[in-house]
């Protein structure tokens, strides 16, 4: 958990101190630093070991998380979607090593 969350403050830490300028497409510095926030969700959570947790923590995820915010938005569902992925190619490099 701990290792996650410093993953995910890593990615805004060039957002947070770059230069006041405007976000992509016009937006403000406030959308860049909301769009990169859950850009990095699932890179961090994959890397720091969300595929090799037991099933109680997966639970315990979705307990604290809701189920309402995994998938109450677009880039709340792509970043899901993402971390799905990500777990999915570590479970077939696991099965192909196995064989």
């Amino acid at each position: 958990m701990l290792d996650t969350m410093e993953c995910l403050q890593r990615f805004l830490v060039p957002e947070a101190t770059g230069p006041e300028e405007m976000g992509e497409e016009g937006g403000s510095p406030c959308d860049a630093l909301r769009k990169t926030a859950f850009d990095s969700h699932a890179e961090c959570y994959v890397q720091n070991g969300l595929c090799t947790l037991s099933v109680r923590d997966w639970m315990e995820i979705v307990e604290v998380v809701d189920l309402k915010t995994l998938f109450g938005s677009w880039e709340a569902l792509k970043e899901v979607l993402e971390a799905a992925a990500g777990c999915l190619e570590l479970y077939a490099f696991l099965l192909r090593s196995l064989a």
